[in-house]
């Protein structure tokens, strides 16, 4: 994932999110695995429900980890009004940019799509 913020008066910041693209396959890779295992006819149904229990949880961690991360990329994007806060209450003088477009992508295995047209 890469976040691309862009104020008004042109100053880009870029937030890369590779944590996510790796977490991704991680959890694909085991998902894989538990689908393999799942569909072996030779499973009994015990080992059955405690794999699509491990598939569920995976399926979980991963969407959990992605709104981490966006959260995080959000709050350092976000730390820019922070920032001119505390600036004017220490009575420093910085020119800070109105206004912030930010632009998300996220990589995936069949390219970069964006989240937020």
């Amino acid at each position: 994932m890469l976040v691309a913020a862009i104020a008004s008066d042109g100053t880009a910041l870029l937030y890369k999110g590779s944590a996510l693209k790796s977490d991704y396959f991680y959890f694909e890779r085991r998902i894989a695995a538990i689908d393999r295992a799942l569909s072996d006819p030779r499973a009994e149904e015990a080992d059955r429900s405690v794999l699509a229990e491990e598939r569920r949880r995976l399926f979980e961690k991963r969407e959990r980890r992605r709104d981490q991360t966006f959260a995080s990329a959000a709050s350092h994007v976000g730390g820019l009004g922070v920032m001119a806060r505390g600036l004017e209450a220490l009575g420093i003088e910085a020119e800070l940019p109105e206004r912030i477009k930010v632009l998300s992508f996220l990589a995936t295995p069949s390219g970069v799509k964006p989240i937020n047209p």
